[in-house]
This record gives C-alpha cells, structure tokens and sequence, in this order.
C-alpha cells in the first residue's frame, strides 16, 4: 500500500496538531524521544540515547518531561504522555513505555494517515 505525499503531509499536519493540543509545546528533542518510544514500545534510556544519538542527560530530562512523574528541578509540568517501569528481572533498568493517555495520542497520529 503506498500513501501519496499530501495524505502524509496531511496525516503529519493533524498529528502535530493533535500533539500541540494533549501536550503544549513539545521541543524537537521530547517528539524525537516519544516517537522512539511509540515505534518500539518500550526502550531504556540508555537504548534511545544510542538510537538517537543524543546524550544522556538529555534523553533523561526528555523522558522526565514526557512522563507522569514528578521530578525536582525540571521546568513544566509532566506531560503524561510516558511512564517509568522496572524490569521484572533487574531492577536496575528501568523502561520508558507509552501511558494510556500515550497510546491515544499513537492511535489519533495513526488515524491521521488513513484515507
């Protein structure tokens, strides 16, 4: 199946949208990460950082602001989109996954893109 360019400008268009309307304003570096997470489903800080070849630092700060938590010393509030979850076998590692309210932020972004 192949999608014309202006269905998937469009789908991108009402994406954004739709993320600008749940979230505020989402900076480049916090749409990198959340798309990570969305396309894998569940990713360590340390996978995106590679992935996305960014520090860090940085990825943290992102997942912190997509998340449900509550962390001191970051600007804004949590934006709910991610939660932090412990592997059930080292509990050193903790995954970014997708919150309820996440998810329907994948499935209106999907929906964007059907004809």
């Amino acid at each position: 199946m192949s999608l014309d360019k202006g269905l998937i400008l469009r789908g991108m268009q009402e994406s954004l949208t739709d993320m600008y309307r749940l979230s505020g304003e989402l900076t480049t570096t916090q749409l990198r990460v959340l798309i990570f997470v969305m396309r894998r489903g569940k990713a360590t800080g340390s996978d995106i950082a590679k992935a996305l070849e960014m520090s860090a630092p940085t990825v943290s700060r992102s997942i912190a602001t997509l998340s449900d938590e509550n962390i001191s010393r970051r600007a804004g509030a949590p934006v709910g989109f991610l939660r932090l979850e412990n592997d059930p076998t080292d509990r050193r590692v903790r995954y970014a996954v997708l919150t309820e309210k996440g998810q329907t932020m994948v499935n209106r972004m999907v929906e964007s893109f059907q004809p």
